[in-house]
């Protein structure tokens, strides 16, 4: 946490000093809110904007382990051969099922240019004729399209993704007994080849995230090394059950075992929601870091003075983070300019709201504010690239689907030249942030319990198309280096 820079005034120092290491903390006992805003201290008399940066936490999990449901859903599109893929996804699979506990529940769905249930409700007791179902799965051939990642402009199959997780949704979320008190996860096994533009794609996104909201998280394995690294990501992260890759190493089929079990996410809650209210003159300018509206991680609104965030499932032991952009009027004394309640709606009766506001404090004249807090400016610049990337690809696709030459820098390949240069200079500032979370985090354990430095190499890397070429998007753009040893992985 950034300490304030010192004044003259012993008694405010003191103020300053407690309010820099203690941000507003409000709970119930069972979930807590750290609000953390950017500037502790304003300039009397003119108007401005503030970011402020939530954080909502359960504690640990509990000692006791419910039962599972997992829903497994495997890519078998004939470019799932290639690279060993399908053998190594299957072999973890298989693994999966050997480690079913008494009581959980596994199903499987297989997924191509359409989708199957292979079977459904499969337990300890069932191993063999599991593992025999899932033997049999061979590569099916489906149309050829354009991939949904924008990436070369030859066509490749396409994987139904969307129809696979259509049908695993009920299987996830089953009308028949809301109340089912068990894990619910899914795990796809993919190399992300899906066709329909940055439309699919989204719409892909969108889906994991209506499960996420409603208490079902997905984890992503990716296969090979051509997989779709912003499609796949995205949704691991989106989806809270984390991203994983898995390639030509069988040691790591065990680290997939890990994830899949029943105790590696535990969720306190669903449905939360964060209800922020301003004040004085504030407004609410636009929100951040949470579900995905239309195309965008940030969803840019109106200036209002109340505003209902969706949190979805709260996972113990881990913390959701929601970034809130305020504009300021003038402001001439110490006040608060927002409240806010974490309310539980499924679960009103068993987990009172989190209440709290967050106060801003306005300095003298002469006497200057206190500095930024350095995790929510790392925070403020990771989502304001990664709305660049979400824009960038966008126009990119738009550009590909005009059919605008690529070769040449005037007249119409001019606008590819323009799109290079931009996605060149988003990767050098996503590098760079990762560099200053990474030094920042060395200095500061609250820092690095962000993450940044990872999430901006995971999001450099991934760029706009597959592989370790994932920036060779447009004609001239470099390939992009190595992700640093330890990032890839879960991105959590």
């Amino acid at each position: 946490m950034e300490v304030p820079r010192m004044s003259r005034s012993p008694f405010r120092n003191v103020l300053l000093l407690v309010a820099a290491l203690c941000p507003a903390v409000a709970g119930n006992g069972s979930v807590s809110v750290l609000a953390t805003p950017l500037l502790p201290e304003v300039l009397a008399g003119s108007p401005g904007q503030l970011s402020v940066l939530f954080s909502v936490t359960a504690p640990s999990a509990w000692s006791d382990v419910p039962e599972q449901d997992l829903v497994v859903m495997l890519d078998i599109s004939t470019s799932m051969a290639e690279h060993g893929k399908l053998p190594l996804a299957k072999v973890a699979i298989a693994k999966i099922i050997e480690a079913l506990r008494a009581g959980d529940r596994l199903h499987l769905i297989a997924c191509h240019g359409t989708a199957r249930i292979e079977f459904t409700n499969g337990t300890s007791a069932d191993k063999e004729i599991l593992l025999s179902a899932l033997s049999s799965l061979q590569p099916i051939a489906g149309s050829l399209l354009r991939p949904a990642n924008g990436g070369p402009s030859e066509p490749q199959e396409a994987t139904d993704l969307l129809s696979g997780l259509s049908v695993a949704e009920p299987l996830l979320l089953p009308l028949a007994d809301p109340t089912l008190q068990s894990m619910r996860r899914l795990m796809v096994f993919t190399d992300g080849k899906v066709a329909g533009g940055l439309v699919e794609g989204n719409r892909i996104i969108q889906a994991v995230e209506s499960l996420q909201l409603r208490g079902a998280l997905t984890s992503v394995v990716a296969q090979g090394p051509d997989y779709d690294r912003w499609l796949l990501q995205t949704a691991g992260d989106v989806g809270r059950g984390g991203f994983f890759h898995l390639e030509g190493k069988t040691n790591k089929v065990d680290q997939v075992v890990a994830i899949a079990a029943a105790d590696y996410f535990r969720i306190l809650v669903t449905s939360a929601e964060l209800r922020l209210t301003a004040h004085f003159g504030a407004e609410i300018s636009a929100t951040s870091g949470h579900r995905r509206r239309s195309d965008h991680r940030r969803r840019a609104t109106a200036r209002l003075t109340t505003e209902s965030v969706p949190i979805g499932s709260i996972r113990t032991g881990r913390s959701e983070r929601l970034l809130v952009d305020l504009y300021l009027p003038v402001l001439r004394a110490d006040t608060y300019v927002l409240t806010y309640e974490l309310l539980f709606p499924e679960a009103a009766a068993m987990i009172t709201p989190v209440r709290g506001q967050v106060q801003l404090k306005v300095p003298q004249p002469g006497i200057l504010p206190a500095k930024a807090v350095e995790g929510v400016a790392l925070f403020q610049r990771m989502e304001n690239l990664l709305l660049l990337q979400e824009e960038l690809r966008a126009e990119q696709e738009a550009t590909e689907a005009n059919g605008l030459p690529q070769q040449g820098t005037g007249g119409l390949g001019s606008r590819w030249s323009s799109l290079t240069h931009r996605w060149q200079q988003l990767k050098e500032q996503l590098n760079s942030l990762a560099a200053d979370a990474a030094e920042a985090s060395r200095r500061k354990p609250g820092v690095a319990q962000l993450g940044l430095a990872q999430r901006a190499w995971s999001a450099s890397e991934a760029g706009r198309g597959r592989g370790s070429n994932s920036l060779a998007v447009c004609e001239g753009t470099p390939l992009q280096q190595a992700c640093p040893q330890g990032v890839a992985g879960l991105g959590l």
